[in-house]
């Protein structure tokens, strides 16, 4: 019984809750082996997959990984048990065994597990992949592989050395709107960009304690929140290397000021080809998640607005009436998080290649870090 819920009813897995809380990139290129996960009737076999971290993250993409016919979580993995605990109760998976990170390595010697997906915190992404890695098995990681490029590139490295499939989970490449504007963009739809403006402006804003703890760069902001924009950037310009880059930033909140943590920053991103890309982030959005993109170029705009409820305008004599905005990311982004598990599991059986690239990992690293060199300094950071 507890196997048909999963499957005949993914959107209703999970219980009722409340609460808010200067030297040459290296290349790598992955060569993924086509699985034999295929059954002879052309069917998807069914295909193993264990989870490590069962934090907030692992809410979104374990009911994903549930709902897609074929896929079974052999196990989960972290050292709290609270959040086993809980990730069980919340998705009934009481009959999914649980086990601590000292177990990790006699788990990946399952010859039937076909990957993982590493959902733990970022400090734990490039040990837990690579060892992965290392034993044969697919990995999906959230964002970012690493917390440095060299730890990134390592990742990528293992990657290539074991012939086995990496994906990075930026996940707005795989949502509808984003990957249309790209499409269209790429296309030369617009003629020459002119400018690139990103809008990120979360809702709820995180826990104090997070937003405390989260990065010890002391941005985290910058390097938590604003990594998916940057991702977006350098999937838009095709790896192009930036120019220079100039942060500044703002904590208007006086208790986040108090705390020394910036909740309002703006990045301004200038290229060779004369293209200048902006980025603002807010922590807390008081209207709704509000994402947004916009390309300005010699023959046209591309534009991505925000999200809303439902998307009926009601327009009468002096006034005008919409729905509000979605509330947060996991709305907002749902699609995204299914689609690009199911691009792993394409990525696992062979039949794709993995959309996030070594190069486009790497330099988005690397914009983080010159950001951060500007963020500190105060000043224009030069590549």
């Amino acid at each position: 019984m507890t196997y048909i819920l999963r499957r005949l009813l993914p959107s209703f897995l999970q219980k009722s809750k409340t609460g808010a809380e200067g030297r040459k990139p290296a290349v790598y290129i992955q060569r993924c082996q086509r699985s034999t996960n295929v059954s002879q009737n052309g069917r998807r076999a069914k295909m193993k997959l264990g989870v490590l971290g069962c934090g907030r993250i692992a809410s979104l993409h374990v009911p994903n990984i549930l709902s897609i016919p074929g896929l079974e979580i052999s196990w989960i993995l972290d050292n709290n048990a609270d959040q086993i605990n809980s990730l069980k109760e919340n998705f009934y998976l009481e009959d999914v065994q649980s086990y601590g990170t000292s177990d990790l390595d006699s788990l990946l010697d399952d010859n039937t597990l076909n990957g993982v997906v590493i959902l733990s915190s970022t400090n734990t992404h490039t040990d837990y992949t690579c060892r992965a890695l290392k034993k044969g098995k697919a990995v999906f990681v959230e964002k970012p592989a690493g917390e440095s490029v060299e730890d990134i590139e390592l990742c990528y490295s293992t990657a290539q050395q074991n012939n086995t499939p990496l994906l990075t989970g930026y996940n707005r490449r795989f949502d509808p709107t984003f990957s249309s504007l790209q499409k269209s963009f790429h296309a030369g739809d617009i003629g020459d960009p002119v400018f690139i403006k990103l809008t990120s402006r979360d809702c709820p804003r995180p826990s104090l304690d997070f937003l405390k703890n989260c990065d010890t760069s002391g941005c985290s902001l910058l390097s938590d929140m604003g990594i998916h924009d940057i991702d977006t950037l350098v999937w838009l310009t095709k790896a192009e290397q930036p120019e220079s880059v100039f942060v500044q930033s703002h904590a208007h909140d006086k208790v986040m000021n108090k705390m020394g943590v910036d909740d309002a920053l703006m990045m301004m991103v200038k290229y060779k080809s004369g293209l200048i890309a902006s980025i603002d982030l807010v922590r807390d959005s008081v209207y709704g998640y509000d994402i947004r993109v916009e390309i300005f170029g010699s023959g046209g705009m591309l534009s991505g607005d925000p999200q809303r409820e439902v998307s009926l305008r009601t327009d009468q004599a002096g006034r005008c009436n919409t729905s509000s905005l979605l509330y947060s990311f996991n709305q907002r982004f749902n699609q995204a998080y299914r689609n690009e598990i199911e691009h792993f599991i394409r990525c696992i059986e062979g039949t794709e290649q993995p959309l996030i690239t070594a190069q486009e990992s790497v330099l988005t690293a690397k914009i983080i870090e010159k950001g951060l060199e500007s963020w500190r300094n105060k000043t224009v950071a030069y590549f």
